[in-house]
């Protein structure tokens, strides 16, 4: 499973598809993110400086997705794409993602969502997908975004962890190719 993640393959490994139950489509909670000002930094920093601090970032985000049980699906360049079984994890992954970049100079935005994908050829897809993406590009800057679905459901399991959170809704809220306004919430934790 590890030498699937760390080398960025981009063929589904058999414990890939273990994670999945073997299933090609399903419902999970999707992360997408991006590192903020990815080019610049390589411009300011170099190229060979700047591969090394993404490297850090990536392995960062590979332990992080490991120790909530996601699988990471891809690396994007600036960013990843992960999922998770619940909310919960993924919201989770993402806050401790922003939190420890596994850089410094390294500062990310973070889209949650949950829906139905389709999951072939190392990639995912659907609708779904394309939410997710667009829910992270509301975030203009730093920050955890997540959709009504991840809110509602976090709400709904009232769980511990969960109290050392701040939310911020932004209603009626209209994404690129979706006719319906979303209602998207900013994350952070508070406190621990």
């Amino acid at each position: 499973h590890t030498r699937c993640l760390s080398d960025w393959s981009s063929d589904m490994c058999s414990s890939d598809l273990k994670w999945t139950g073997g299933a090609r489509v399903m419902t999970v909670a999707a992360v997408v993110t991006d590192i903020l000002d990815g080019t610049k930094l390589c411009s300011d920093l170099g190229e060979a400086a700047w591969d090394g601090i993404r490297q850090q970032h990536f392995a960062q985000a590979v332990r992080l997705v490991h120790q909530k049980q996601g699988i990471l699906i891809k690396n994007t360049g600036d960013g990843i794409l992960a999922l998770f079984h619940d909310a919960a994890a993924a919201v989770s992954f993402a806050l401790s993602l922003h939190g420890d970049t596994g850089h410094a100079v390294v500062r990310i935005r973070a889209g949650v969502h949950v829906g139905r994908v389709s999951v072939d050829d190392g990639d995912a897809f659907g609708r779904h997908m394309n939410l997710t993406a667009r829910v992270m590009g509301f975030a203009k800057g730093s920050g955890v975004v997540v959709s009504r679905q991840v809110r509602e459901d976090i709400a709904r399991r009232a769980e511990d962890w969960s109290t050392n959170l701040r939310w911020t809704e932004f209603p009626n809220i209209t994404l690129k190719g979706f006719a319906r306004p979303e209602t998207l919430w900013t994350v952070e934790v508070v406190s621990y």
